[in-house]
């Protein structure tokens, strides 16, 4: 090292210049352009070190790049990372780099992640609206026991319709299309004129399952594809006994319509025996004959009973359901598990006057079984 005052040559360890007693000056090396400065928060002292690329920016793109074989779930940790990254850089950006990177991660997450999103959504969607079984199709039918139960209602619902075209006109429909015309000159049935009180069945599409066949105003079977619009698929009707079916899945839908008349069957017992209880309460004795509990006046009641003592009748036949319609040609309750246009009343309960008891000719130990769900815990049921 040279004095820069009198040039006298001395050791680079030399503090002062041993000839005119100047102290030297050591030079200090430059920071090259990959070193940054940095404050060193503890001793205040500046220090120098390389700018490094953000691991989670790293990351941040390799999980977005996985997502496609992980079925979006590692983009969405990707997407998170990638937000991480970008703070810390943003936050610290003379010691991070990679800002390009963690952007990257975060745009290929937010890809994968919508189209993983849209996908699931549009698969359910099309699951939902296309409930309907095909007709060649093999299916668990567990799977669509709902739609079991609905086809039964449904089926209920049309027979319903054609014991009133029934009880109107004396026939029965040539077809099933003729419950829903509004005017009788429609009808494809030949009637006398003015015997037809209909339409008979009124959709409401209230819901997927009310939804009329395509082309119609008649209700789908919810067992069928609902755009089908061949009749047949949906309802086979056999003119001749006035029956309705569907045609997929019979058995099943015939066990639903059985279980739904057997539990309203049981109501129905239940309600002409308490009509038996309270003719009892009044008179003292039980009627000779059921139709006893409907008659209008004591004149006419078949039983002899002490004058002024019957305030019936005991049965009101309101006409709003399959369940509440009389016998054919007389005004007591049918009883929904026989023939509703079988005229004889003994053919649909069974009556034993000693006991003022009624019960169901039919399916007697599942009416006995649906009667004791019906009533209250601990009730006695003869």
């Amino acid at each position: 090292m040279v004095c820069p005052k009198c040039g006298y040559t001395m050791d680079d360890s030399t503090i002062a210049c041993p000839s005119c007693a100047e102290t030297a000056t050591v030079p200090q090396p430059q920071s090259t352009a990959e070193e940054v400065t940095l404050l060193d928060d503890a001793s205040g002292n500046e220090a120098t070190a390389p700018a490094r690329i953000s691991g989670f920016a790293i990351a941040s793109l390799i999980c977005g790049c996985a997502g496609v074989l992980t079925s979006g779930v590692s983009a969405f940790v990707g997407l998170v990372l990638g937000i991480i990254a970008m703070m810390q850089i943003i936050i610290n950006p003379r010691q991070l780099k990679g800002m390009g990177m963690a952007i990257s991660g975060v745009v290929v997450s937010l890809i994968i992640v919508a189209g993983m999103t849209a996908l699931v959504i549009f698969s359910h969607g099309s699951a939902h609206n296309s409930p309907s079984i095909s007709n060649n199709r093999t299916t668990d039918l567990s799977i669509y026991k709902d739609f079991i139960f609905t086809a039964a209602s449904k089926q209920e619902f049309i027979t319903q319709g054609i014991i009133c075209f029934r009880r109107d006109t004396g026939v029965y429909p040539e077809k099933l299309t003729d419950l829903d015309v509004p005017r009788e000159s429609w009808l494809a049935t030949k009637l006398p004129h003015g015997n037809y009180h209909g339409p008979y069945i009124h959709i409401l599409g209230n819901g997927e399952n009310d939804f009329p066949i395509k082309g119609t105003t008649f209700p789908a079977n919810p067992l069928v594809e609902q755009y089908d619009r061949i009749f047949a698929h949906h309802w086979s009707y056999d003119k001749k006994t006035g029956a309705v079916r569907s045609p997929v899945f019979t058995k099943e839908v015939n066990a639903e319509v059985s279980k739904h008349n057997i539990s309203s069957a049981a109501s129905m017992q239940l309600i002409i025996n308490g009509g038996l209880h309270s003719f009892h309460h009044d008179t003292d004795i039980y009627p000779e004959k059921l139709a006893d509990l409907t008659a209008l006046r004591e004149s006419c009641l078949a039983t002899k009973v002490s004058k002024g003592s019957y305030h019936g009748p005991y049965l009101h036949v309101m006409e709003t359901g399959l369940d509440d319609w009389p016998i054919d040609g007389t005004t007591f309750p049918a009883n929904p598990l026989v023939d509703p246009f079988d005229r004889i009343i003994a053919h649909h309960w069974i009556y034993n006057r000693k006991t003022g008891t009624v019960h169901s000719p039919v399916f007697k130990n599942e009416m006995t079984e649906a009667v004791r769900k019906i009533l209250p815990d601990g009730s006695n049921y003869p």
